[in-house]
C-alpha cells in the first residue's frame, strides 16, 4: 500500500468517524518504521480505548497535566522549605500524577507508617509518609524496623513539624494556581494504619494520587497525597485548571443534539422525591451496550469508548438488526450518557465510532419527558446501571 493509498484511507477513517482494521495498523506500523516516506499524517490517529463503567475515569487528562503542573511547584516549594527550616539537604521530585480509587491508593502504601487524614474545600484527602522518609531522612535514623509502630514522641514530631507546615505549603501553592485563598484543611486524623485513616472516603471512590520522591543523602522514599473527587470538583469552580471552564454544566454546543446515548431508564413519578445523592436504578444491566436514538427514532446499540478527553460509543449492531422499539411510556426519565449533532448522511454501522460532545469528567445529564431535571454521576447497584444525582435543576 502507498502513503498515497494509506493517507486516502486515514482520511476517510476519520470523516466517518471508523476505526483502521488490524491489518491496515499493522501495515501503518511497518510503514512508519520503514521510513522510506514522510507517514507523519499516521501520528495523529488518537487512541481509543473501553470505558470502564466500574472504574470510570473522572477527571480529564487536561486536569491531570494541570496537577502535575502544580505538583512541580509544590515540590520546589517543599525542598526550600525544608532546606531552610530543618538545615536539612533534601531532593523533592514529583514521581507520579495519577486517577485511582481510594482502595488502590490504600494497598499501594507501605503499612504502618506516619498517616493522616483531612477534610478540605468539599472533599476530603489522605497523607503518607514512607518510613524510609520520616526515620532515614527527617530523623537521622540509620535503620527502619519494619512492622514498628511510631512512638508518641515520634507521632508529635510527625504531625508539628511535618505533615502541618508541609500541608500548608500545598494548599498555598494550589491557592496560588487558583487565584484565590484557600482555607487550611480540617478535622485531621492520626493513625499509622492507613486503612483505619481512609476509613471517611468511600473506598471505590476515585481521586487523584500524587506521589514525591525524596532524598537525603544517600537516603529516599515516597511522600503520597490522595485527594478524592469532590477536592478536584472544589477546584473546578476556580482559576486552578488552565481552560478555566466548568464543565459540569456548561453545554457545549449551541444547538439542541439530534442524536442521543442513553445509559437506561427509570420511572420517576411526579410526587417522587428528587434530590441530591440520591440513586436512581435504570432498566439497563451493567455491561449491556448503550441505546442510540437520533431524532428519537432508535438507530442501533454500541458500547462505551474514550477518544483522548471525550466520550464515545463504538456501534455494535448492524443495520438489519435493527427493530423499531416501541415506547409505552412507563419509564419516563432519561439517564444520558453523552449526545451530539449528526448530519444526515452519517451511517450508524457497526464498527463506526460516533464521537460525543461530552468529556468523560462531565456529569450524566438526567431527562424527564425531554426536560433537563438534573446531573448526576453514574454507579452501578445490583449489576444494573443507576445514576447518582449530584445536581438538581
Amino acid at each position: 500500500m502507498t502513503k498515497k493509498e494509506l493517507d486516502k484511507k486515514i482520511e476517510e477513517a476519520r470523516k466517518h468517524s471508523e476505526v483502521l482494521s488490524q491489518p491496515e495498523i499493522d501495515e501503518l506500523l511497518k510503514a512508519i518504521e520503514a521510513g522510506d516516506e514522510d507517514f507523519s499524517s499516521v501520528r495523529d490517529c488518537r487512541k481509543i480505548k473501553i470505558y470502564d463503567f466500574k472504574r470510570p475515569d473522572v477527571f480529564s487528562k487536561r486536569e491531570l497535566r494541570d496537577i502535575s503542573s502544580i505538583s512541580e511547584n509544590i515540590a520546589r516549594a517543599l525542598k526550600k522549605f525544608i532546606t531552610s527550616e530543618y538545615d536539612i539537604v533534601v531532593n523533592v521530585h514529583v514521581m507520579s500524577v495519577d486517577q485511582l480509587t481510594c482502595e488502590e491508593f490504600v494497598r499501594s502504601m507501605i503499612t504502618p507508617a506516619p498517616c493522616c487524614s483531612f477534610e478540605w474545600l468539599e472533599g476530603c484527602g489522605l497523607f503518607e509518609m514512607d518510613p524510609a522518609v520520616f526515620y532515614l531522612c527527617f530523623l537521622g535514623a540509620t535503620s527502619v524496623k519494619k512492622n514498628r509502630d511510631p512512638n508518641g514522641l515520634e507521632k508529635q514530631i510527625f504531625e508539628q513539624f511535618l505533615y502541618t507546615p508541609i500541608m500548608k505549603t500545598i494548599f498555598s501553592e494550589f491557592g496560588k494556581a487558583a487565584q484565590r485563598e484557600f482555607p487550611e484543611m480540617i478535622n485531621h486524623k492520626y493513625d499509622p494504619n492507613i486503612q483505619f485513616t481512609s476509613g471517611s472516603i468511600v473506598p471505590t471512590e476515585m481521586g487523584v494520587s500524587i506521589c514525591f520522591s525524596v532524598k537525603v543523602g544517600k537516603n529516599e522514599g515516597t511522600m503520597n497525597f490522595f485527594f478524592n473527587a469532590d477536592c478536584i470538583k472544589s477546584l473546578r469552580n476556580t482559576a486552578f485548571f488552565s481552560d478555566n471552564v466548568n464543565i459540569n454544566y456548561v453545554p457545549l454546543v449551541p444547538r439542541k443534539p439530534n442524536t442521543i446515548v442513553e445509559i437506561g431508564r427509570f420511572r420517576l413519578e411526579d410526587n417522587t422525591p428528587f434530590k441530591e445523592k440520591m440513586i436512581f436504578e435504570t432498566d439497563n444491566l451493567a455491561g449491556n451496550p448503550l441505546n442510540i436514538y437520533k431524532d428519537c427514532k432508535y438507530v442501533g446499540r454500541g458500547e462505551a469508548v474514550v477518544i483522548d478527553d471525550n466520550s464515545a460509543v463504538r456501534i455494535t449492531t448492524k443495520p438489519e438488526e435493527i427493530k423499531e422499539k416501541i415506547d409505552d411510556g412507563f419509564y419516563n426519565t432519561k439517564v444520558i450518557f453523552g449526545s451530539r449533532i449528526t448530519d444526515d448522511n452519517f451511517k450508524f454501522d457497526e464498527g463506526t465510532i460516533l464521537e460525543l460532545d461530552e468529556f468523560i469528567a462531565a456529569p450524566i445529564r438526567i431527562e424527564k419527558e425531554g426536560i433537563t431535571i438534573g446531573w448526576g454521576e453514574l454507579v452501578v447497584m445490583d449489576e444494573s446501571f443507576a445514576v447518582k444525582v449530584t445536581k438538581v435543576e
